[in-house]
């Protein structure tokens, strides 16, 4: 079953808040007594000193990585339901390897290439439904009308042919 895109959204956006949150309380959640409560800094450690900022520096690189990992991952996603998309309405994927980056996910489009990407998608739904409105208005509503019209007078014919 494919994801909506806004639940997409929604789950990157959750595991972003994880990521911050674990980062925040390794080193900014205080005791009332103003003590660090984490297992990276000891009573007599602060962020501040040489040791602690190792520390920070370690946890902030594990951070960087663990958020770079998650844009990969949602950028896939992102380019697999825009390939889908395409497919589906029968629109060339872009090429070039300009266009896409490699990943341990697999290709992903790059931004520009995915908005070309959309733009194009959008274009043909809305030449679909331009076609499709086409129809409506000049063959199926007027045969409707037509056929309402009929019966509306076969039924008038019945009704005066009864009465004589």
């Amino acid at each position: 079953m494919m994801m909506r895109p806004m639940f997409e959204r929604w789950k990157y956006e959750r595991r972003q808040q994880k990521i911050e949150k674990k980062l925040y309380s390794q080193f900014f959640v205080r005791k009332n007594e103003g003590k660090f409560d984490n297992a990276f800094f000891d009573e007599s450690d602060s962020p501040l000193s040489p040791d602690g900022e190792v520390r920070l520096k370690v946890a902030l690189d594990e951070y960087n990585r663990e958020a770079q990992r998650l844009r990969m991952w949602f950028d896939k996603l992102c380019t697999d339901r825009l390939c889908r998309e395409a497919v589906r309405l029968d629109i060339e994927l872009p090429r070039g390897d300009e266009l896409w980056e490699k990943s341990p996910l697999g290709g992903i489009l790059k931004r520009g290439a995915r908005g070309d990407l959309r733009r194009k998608i959008d274009d043909e739904k809305s030449r679909r439904r331009d076609v499709t409105a086409w129809w409506w208005k000049t063959v199926i509503l007027p045969a409707m009308t037509f056929l309402i019209g009929i019966i509306g007078a076969l039924t008038g014919l019945v009704v005066v042919l009864k009465r004589h």
